[in-house]
């Protein structure tokens, strides 16, 4: 009763859509994909269509973070991660639910340029971490209607 999943991410083997493939297809699909676009663009790797349709046979649910590929993280819709164009395929693609997540990092966190190996300035500015978090769900329910 337990999925266990796969997350692209920075600087480990599976930060590009090749290698998530690779571990992926090495396990038959008994292992998921945490689709993250916004990790996919900060890596510089193209979530859409690429990633998304080399990966989509294994994506259990997908991490919505909006990303420049200059490094900054984004509301959702405002960046290069392909955000509407993926759920307009996943809804021609799914014959299922899926689950979204969001982690919009919006506000800059101690050790976020490090963990991408960039440095940005953030075009977005919040007035608070609440802010933030309200704008990311206003968009991103504006994606998903």
């Amino acid at each position: 009763g337990v999925t266990l999943c796969h997350e692209n991410e920075a600087k480990i083997y599976g930060e590009s859509p090749e290698y998530c493939l690779d571990i992926l297809s090495h396990f038959g699909g008994r292992l998921k994909c945490v689709f993250d676009m916004g990790n996919f663009v900060l890596d510089g790797y193209k979530p859409f269509p690429d990633g998304y349709e080399m990966l989509k046979d294994y994506i259990e649910y997908f991490h919505i973070k909006d990303s420049l590929y200059a490094g900054a993280i984004v509301p959702p819709g405002c960046g290069e991660s392909s955000i509407p164009e993926i759920f307009e395929k996943v809804k021609k693609d799914f014959k299922r639910d899926v689950l979204v997540t969001l982690e919009p990092h919006l506000e800059t966190f101690s050790g976020l340029n490090q963990l991408v190996g960039k440095t940005f300035e953030n075009p977005y500015k919040f007035e608070s971490p609440e802010a933030a978090f309200d704008e990311a769900v206003k968009r991103i329910k504006e994606i998903l209607k």
